[in-house]
């Protein structure tokens, strides 16, 4: 198929990305969507680290062009995702594994919604890109290891994590200097000095944390695991590890009902089938390729899901989700659509499937469809009136939104509770975004009342 094609797919990504969330009863902002804002109005005199500073210090830079935090979120992600599509098509990288690449979920999982893993699947591409050159001996020396490693310093301050993705590079330099040791020196190929700079860069980043906050990660903010969920969430953490490999569905639910665990189990055997041909795909290659390139792109993806999902029982972090394993998941998409196209197998069958996956996550997502720029200047309208607000407190927990779906051919219905549609919560996050300075609070421990919004205060009549 011809460019023409994968430019119009694209078009329509762009269009879905800028609008779909505004028909999104929370438009995409998200509890840490809120905490980027905080952190990005607070920079220079941040005062804790729970999160990098990379991605605040983004919007930062586009606040100063709109003062508005909602629609500085929305114009970084929509210029970042231009971004990685342009750079592809002036340099002649792939451009239509490029948009088959960016029709993925996880990245409308990212664009849809405001939060760091927009930037960092970005500069992820920009890192595979210096990679592949390097594999197939187009840059060398300076041009490759200092560009490479700067590019895994400044992905280390938007997300902790990208640790992990050293370390997963570093153990495929282990093995693939056993499988060439007569050809290289350890410590003096480019290769190396790549891993050598950019734990360099990570530990510049870490030292930067602890000298002004008093940690290196965020790790004296952190909470607790909540031991007494894990065995409750094995399987669901299972299921999202091989979800990983799914290009299209992620559906993630709450709870753990019979009807839960029979959409997650009907969707394991859809991931089982992506697996398959995944691994025939890579089988096929490597049969006839060395595939230094791919195998690194593999070992990255395995060792971060190895390591997220050991994060789970020393963290409180939330299960996993297309979120936290977007990392693996575009290090296997990325391996396998670029061998797909190289070896010319199924280009037809994923630029449908790629289309099919703008079409659902698109539907997906406005599955209850509200105006949220009506909701937010109602919002803000309200909270207009009200001065020297400090905290937010939901005083009216039982107003939950139940959802009634009824299920086809089997004409069930079935009724689910959206925790982050909960007008409590929208409401929330609209007067958060407007004034970040306000922290929500847990409890009703504030003695001066008048420093604190209350749900029921927000809520429309």
């Amino acid at each position: 198929m011809k460019n023409y094609y994968y430019g119009l797919l694209f078009l329509m990504a762009v269009f879905c990305i800028w609008f779909v969330p505004l028909y999104i009863p929370y438009g995409g902002v998200t509890s840490d969507s809120v905490h980027y804002f905080r952190l990005a109005e607070q920079i220079p005199h941040v005062t804790w680290s729970i999160f990098p500073l990379g991605y605040p210090l983004l919007l930062k830079f586009f606040h100063l062009f709109n003062g508005d935090w909602f629609w500085t979120g929305k114009l970084s992600g929509i210029i970042i995702y231009i971004v990685i599509a342009a750079f592809s098509y002036l340099k002649k990288f792939h451009f239509r594994e490029t948009i088959i690449l960016l029709m993925t979920k996880i990245f409308f999982y990212s664009f849809f919604n405001i939060i760091s893993e927009g930037l960092f699947l970005a500069l992820m591409y920009f890192l595979f890109y210096y990679l592949y050159q390097f594999f197939e001996g187009n840059r060398k020396g300076v041009r490759f290891y200092i560009p490479a490693a700067i590019l895994v310093a400044i992905m280390f301050s938007v997300r902790y994590s990208a640790v992990y993705l050293l370390v997963g590079m570093g153990l495929f330099y282990l093995w693939w200097f056993v499988k060439r040791r007569k050809e290289i020196n350890f410590f003096r190929n480019d290769y190396f000095l790549f891993l050598l700079y950019s734990a360099v860069g990570i530990g510049v980043y870490m030292i930067f944390n602890y000298l002004n906050f008093g940690d290196f990660a965020g790790e004296k903010y952190r909470a607790k695991p909540y031991m007494t969920g894990i065995g409750e969430d094995f399987f669901r953490n299972v299921v999202s590890v091989f979800n990983s490999f799914n290009p299209v569905l992620g559906i993630k639910l709450q709870g753990h009902s019979p009807m839960v665990f029979a959409v997650e189990s009907v969707l394991m055997v859809i991931n089982l089938i992506f697996i398959y041909f995944s691994v025939k795909i890579w089988r096929q290659y490597f049969r006839k390729n060395e595939g230094s390139f791919h195998q690194l792109l593999i070992v990255m993806g395995l060792v971060y899901t190895f390591f997220s999902f050991i994060t789970i029982f020393f963290q409180g972090i939330e299960e996993l989700n297309i979120r936290l394993l977007a990392e693996s998941s575009i290090c296997y998409f990325f391996s396998l659509i670029f061998i797909c196209f190289k070896e010319k197998r199924y280009e037809k069958p994923l630029f449908w499937l790629a289309a099919f996956s703008l079409i659902f996550n698109s539907l997906y997502v406005l599955k209850v469809p509200e105006n949220y720029l009506k909701k937010k200047n109602e919002i803000e309208k309200i909270y207009s009136t009200m001065k020297g607000k400090k905290y937010y407190f939901i005083d009216d927990k039982d107003h939950v939104r139940i959802e009634t779906y009824r299920i086809p051919i089997i004409n069930k219905e079935v009724k689910y509770e959206h925790q982050n549609m909960n007008e409590a919560m929208v409401n929330g996050s609209i007067m958060m975004t407007k004034d970040p300075k306000v922290f929500w609070i847990l409890k009703d421990t504030v003695k001066q009342k008048r420093e604190v919004v209350y749900s029921s205060q927000l809520r429309q009549k």
